[in-house]
């Protein structure tokens, strides 16, 4: 199952960043316009530290019937 993480990443001065998770949308599409609309909501507030991202992953099926998924594809 494919899932689009909408990430705000906080820069900082004195400190590596800060990686929130901000939402989660199915489409990447719609990820994409909201990561958009909020970094431009950002940007009018002026605020020059926050940035957001759309990272795409595939997560794997909660049950196995769900889909055919053998035990060795799965890394743990």
């Amino acid at each position: 199952m494919q899932t689009n993480l909408i990430l705000e990443v906080r820069y900082w001065e004195s400190t590596a960043p800060s990686v929130l998770t901000e939402m989660v949308v199915e489409s990447p599409v719609k990820a994409e316009e909201i990561a958009q609309k909020l970094n431009d909501i950002s940007k009018a507030k002026g605020e020059d530290h926050s940035v957001y991202y759309v990272q795409s992953t595939q997560l794997p099926p909660l049950h196995k019937k769900e889909a055919e998924v053998d035990d060795d594809e799965i890394p743990f």
